[in-house]
C-alpha cells in the first residue's frame, strides 16, 4: 500500500510495506506538485498488479488470475490518462 507523503523537499509515495519510497524511470522519488506525485502513485500501483498478476501466471494459478484481472480492470480500467 502506498501512500503521499509531503515532505520539506516536496511529494514522496510511501510504500507501507517496504522501506523503499516509489520512483520514476530516472531513479527519482521526491516530485514538485501533487500531481506528479498522484502520477507517481498510480504508476506504482499498477506496478504492483502487474507483478502480482506475473506471480499467479507463473504459478498456474487460473482462479488467481482471473480475479486479479477483475479487480484491476475495475480499479484501472475506466483511469483517463490525461495530460
Amino acid at each position: 500500500m502506498y501512500k503521499v507523503i509531503k515532505t520539506n523537499e516536496g511529494y514522496m509515495i510511501e510504500n507501507q510495506y517496504g522501506s523503499e519510497y516509489a520512483h520514476d524511470e530516472n531513479g527519482d522519488n521526491c516530485f514538485d506538485s501533487i500531481d506528479e506525485a498522484q502520477k507517481m502513485l498510480f504508476i506504482a500501483r499498477v506496478r504492483d498488479a502487474i507483478d502480482h498478476l506475473y506471480e499467479a501466471i507463473e504459478e498456474g494459478d487460473a482462479e488467481t488470475v482471473a480475479h486479479l484481472a477483475l479487480r484491476y480492470k475495475q480499479l484501472f480500467g475506466n483511469r483517463e490518462m490525461s495530460k
